[in-house]
């Protein structure tokens, strides 16, 4: 009798085990289902995101600054946490003057996912809102900090340039053109320097080389024209 009780006991235990591992095994697929659903949902987004960022970075290309933020904003429903996202709608807005909602993008959300975008950023709103100095702090820490990342020279020499500051913007371009000398927009950039001194020859030069490293490259076309145009 004992033993039969035994046996009888320890298939009720097994049954039990095997009731435990179905619902266990159960739980588990339905998981994977629900977070194959989020997943394939969240890439969904994503993806929509992405198109609508790429329409917006050639409609911006081809000037349309209204047509772009609209664009941009779109992806930015879809993904609100990628920082190129966030970056193109501070672009966007500081592109149609709204420098205020361009500020709480920055403060509000991209400090937050991009530091070093972040003050890139900052720096050239300052620069729109002729805060001058500010600009200029931020973009030779970035400088000093990433030298190997040409742009911030530009973004650093062309603020000087527009404020007439032409020795700084000569400088800036030519420690850029140090870094790296194929970067076509360091060289226009240093050529209206060289031009604004009165060294017409050295401006064509740089004009010349900005072409010759970048054929589409139209305001050093304009550049030159103007420059020849006055001989």
């Amino acid at each position: 009798m004992r033993i039969g009780f035994s046996v009888k006991r320890l298939g009720t235990k097994i049954t039990a085990r095997k009731r435990i591992i179905k619902i266990g095994l159960a739980f588990l697929v339905v998981a994977l289902l629900i977070s194959g659903a989020v997943y394939s949902y969240i890439f969904a987004r994503k993806m929509i995101s992405d198109v609508y960022y790429r329409l917006g970075q050639i409609s911006q290309g081809l000037g349309n600054n209204p047509d772009s933020l609209s664009l941009i904003e779109k992806s930015y429903e879809y993904n609100s946490s990628d920082p190129r996202v966030v970056s193109a709608m501070v672009i966007g807005h500081m592109n149609i003057g709204d420098y205020s909602s361009a500020k709480d993008l920055l403060e509000n959300k991209l400090k937050n996912l991009d530091e070093e975008g972040y003050l890139y950023l900052t720096a050239l709103l300052k620069h729109r809102e002729r805060n001058y100095q500010e600009a200029e702090i931020i973009l030779r820490g970035l400088v000093d900090k990433y030298p190997a990342k040409v742009f911030y020279y530009d973004a650093l020499g062309s603020m000087y340039l527009d404020i007439k500051d032409y020795e700084s913007a000569k400088s800036i371009f030519e420690r850029g053109i140090a870094i790296n000398p194929n970067v076509s927009i360091l060289h226009d950039g240093l050529g209206v320097a060289y031009n604004a001194l009165g060294k017409a020859d050295l401006a064509r030069d740089e004009y010349a080389k900005a072409l010759e490293l970048d054929p589409t490259n139209t305001g050093a076309r304009r550049n030159l024209e103007l420059l020849d145009a006055r001989r």
